[in-house]
């Protein structure tokens, strides 16, 4: 079978993608519940709450540490053992976790801010919490729904009422928050 940065080049019965969606063994876990795909990488979200990728990680979109994976690899969390993950979405060069607690992750690129980790980091090798702990950003955010991303955008749904926020590049206005420039810090978008 033939692989190129995480994708499956074979229609085969034995190809990864008919073995992601029958939920046979990939990577040592039982059970794929969610694929999501970037520009050049793959997220698997198990079952059990972990978190699978592979493709290309030039920035650390795949939070594995590996240049590149061929083959789906666990992503390590903070917090490892009390870490479920229940959502997923993955950017050109980012990707963004979830947790059961509503704790948000990020790795990646944070060119332009798709992060949420302020203009002071480059990239992210490591999931890390997004908006950081204790930021004004994660106190106004509170718990996480969902998150979801773009080319070098991000966005999480607040867990309580309907707040929207949202980071990242904003050239074309993709924010929603009434002006082009790119955001570095998690921002409430307007109610609609």
């Amino acid at each position: 079978m033939a692989s190129v940065y995480g994708f499956c080049a074979s229609n085969t019965s034995n190809s990864c993608a008919s073995t992601w969606t029958r939920g046979a063994r990939v990577g040592g876990a039982r059970g794929v519940r969610d694929v999501v795909a970037g520009a050049h990488h793959s997220l698997l979200v198990t079952h059990a709450g972990g978190v699978l990728s592979c493709g290309h990680n030039a920035a650390g979109q795949l939070g594995h540490g590996s240049q590149r994976s061929f083959a789906p690899e666990r992503v390590p969390f903070p917090g490892d053992d009390r870490t479920v993950i229940v959502g997923a979405a993955a950017g050109y060069a980012h990707s963004l976790f979830v947790d059961a607690t509503g704790r948000a992750f990020a790795c990646g690129s944070n060119a332009r801010g798709a992060l949420g980790l302020g203009d002071h980091v480059d990239s992210a090798y490591r999931p890390a919490r997004t908006p950081p702990p204790g930021s004004r950003a994660a106190r106004a955010l509170g718990a996480v729904a969902r998150v979801a991303a773009g080319g070098a955008s991000s966005a999480f749904r607040a867990a309580a009422g309907d707040g929207v926020f949202v980071v990242g590049a904003n050239t074309d206005g993709q924010l929603g928050l009434g002006h082009f420039s790119d955001v570095y810090v998690p921002t409430a978008r307007p109610r609609l």
